[in-house]
Parts: structure tokens; C-alpha cells; sequence
């Protein structure tokens, strides 16, 4: 990666845990509905304050290996406390919050449910790397002359790396309009990995809302904690079209003049 390498975050910053909390949105319960180890006044009041709550918890899909996930094998996980408990023994998770999960085959672990129609809220902004021949610096750069955010997580993986932008007011689906928020969500992912593959070499053909390496102590190089401005972001993404566009026709009359 050069002298510009990006330097891995020490283990004092913040834990795994807390920054998987910080992606979702506290979108998960706090504690496990059973078998949870919290004091119990403390569940209790929990308890008490999320019945009162209109807007009802999600969950997310974890596997335990690459291998695992190939399979549809996982778990489908309503909790931080689970998180935090099983986050070392997992591979892949999803840091989009679904409305919830089951199983096809529950003691195969087939998992069901994570479907983007599904999806209750989209929380980041994801792609893949999937070389280690790069230099990491050129994706920072890329933001900043793009006036993109600067990413909040890029994780390490067996191929390469992946890289995330945290939204600060998420995008939360619903079968209204045809899952509208949906699609100008696909859109905004489309669009940042269009603009930035010009800089590093992104997978433009990944599921943008599946499934990503679980963040751990070694896979985290960098995590910035301001989150990304959701509507400045799709601002961006408006002028980015304007511009692709404006190329496009340019490109179209240039050659029309030339033949």
C-alpha cells in the first residue's frame, strides 16, 4: 500500500461491539430476550421502556464462515448482547437491519428472511476491494476530490478490503411507492461506487445491502465516527448523475462530429 498505508485503529479506541452498534443504530435490542446476563433491574427497565416504544426492533443475519454462508447457513441475531458475545466465533453478518428472521431449516441453520424487501432500514453505505494489490490512500483521496465523507470503517479481508459510510439519518424501507426509499437507496450505493471506481478497484457486482465481514479487533484498519450527512449525500448523488449525463451526450456529439 506505499507510505500512505492506512494505519490499523489500536484496540483502546472502541471496541467491535460499540462500532456495531454504532452502524445498526441501536436498531437491535440492548439484551437478550432469554438467557440474558444483564442485572435484572436494569433488563427490567429496559423492558419497560421498549414497551413503550412505537417503532419495534430489528434483527441481522450472522454466519460463522464463508463457507457457512455459501450454504445459507447462519443465525438470526435480535440482540447487542448476542453480538457482543459471538462476534469473535462469526465471519459475515449485515450491518442493514432487517424486520426480522426465521429459518427454512432450524436445525440446519438455513436461514430465511434476509431478502431486501425485507430490509427495515439501511443504515450503511457498502462495497468490496477484492485485491490487496492497492494503494488504500487513493480511496481517501478519491473522497475528498469527489467531496465525498470520509468512509467510517474499512475492514481487512482474506481477498482485500471493505469499506463502509455510516448514515446518519437512515434510509428506512416500506412498501410504499414501491419501496422508494429503497431504490434511491440503491441508487446513492450505484452511483459512490461508480465515482470512486476510478480510484481503486471496487466490485461494482456485489448485493449492496447483504452480507459483510463482521468487524473484529484484527480486520479493523480505520474507523472515523462522525457519520455521513445522508442529505448532502444525495445531493451528491444528483449532481454526480447531472454530470454523468453531461458526459455522456458530450461523448455522443463529439463523435457524431468526428464521423
Amino acid at each position: 500500500m506505499g507510505e500512505h498505508e492506512v494505519k490499523r485503529m489500536t484496540k483502546s479506541v472502541v471496541s467491535p461491539a460499540e462500532i456495531m452498534q454504532f452502524m445498526t443504530h441501536n436498531s437491535l435490542l440492548l439484551y437478550k430476550k432469554k438467557g440474558s446476563r444483564a442485572p435484572l433491574d436494569r433488563i427490567t427497565v429496559y423492558q419497560n421502556t421498549e414497551n413503550n416504544n412505537p417503532y419495534r426492533k430489528g434483527a441481522v443475519f450472522v454466519s460463522p464462515t464463508k463457507d457457512d454462508l455459501v450454504e445459507g447457513k447462519g443465525y438470526v441475531v435480535t440482540s447487542y448482547e448476542t453480538l457482543g458475545e459471538k462476534y469473535q466465533q462469526l465471519s459475515h453478518w449485515t450491518p442493514n437491519t432487517y424486520r426480522g428472521g426465521t429459518y427454512y431449516d432450524f436445525k440446519k441453520r438455513i436461514i430465511k428472511g434476509h431478502k431486501r424487501e425485507n430490509l427495515k432500514q439501511i443504515n450503511v453505505i457498502g462495497f468490496d476491494i477484492d485485491t490487496k494489490e492497492v494503494d488504500l490512500y487513493g480511496l481517501y483521496l478519491g473522497c475528498e476530490e469527489l467531496k465525498l465523507p470520509r468512509p467510517n470503517l474499512l475492514l481487512e479481508t482474506p481477498r482485500g478490503y471493505q469499506c463502509f459510510f455510516v448514515l446518519e439519518t437512515p434510509f428506512y424501507v416500506h412498501s410504499q411507492n414501491d419501496y422508494k426509499s429503497l431504490r434511491v437507496a440503491e441508487r446513492l450505493s450505484d452511483n459512490i461506487r461508480k465515482a470512486l471506481c476510478k480510484y481503486v478497484p471496487i466490485d461494482l457486482n456485489c448485493v449492496p445491502f447483504g452480507f459483510y465481514r463482521i468487524p473484529k479487533e484484527d480486520n479493523i484498519l480505520d474507523f472515523y465516527e462522525e457519520m455521513a450527512n445522508t442529505n448532502l449525500l444525495l445531493s451528491w448523488s444528483k449532481t454526480f448523475e447531472e454530470q454523468e449525463k453531461r458526459k455522456f451526450f458530450e461523448n455522443v456529439w463529439s463523435k457524431q462530429v468526428s464521423d
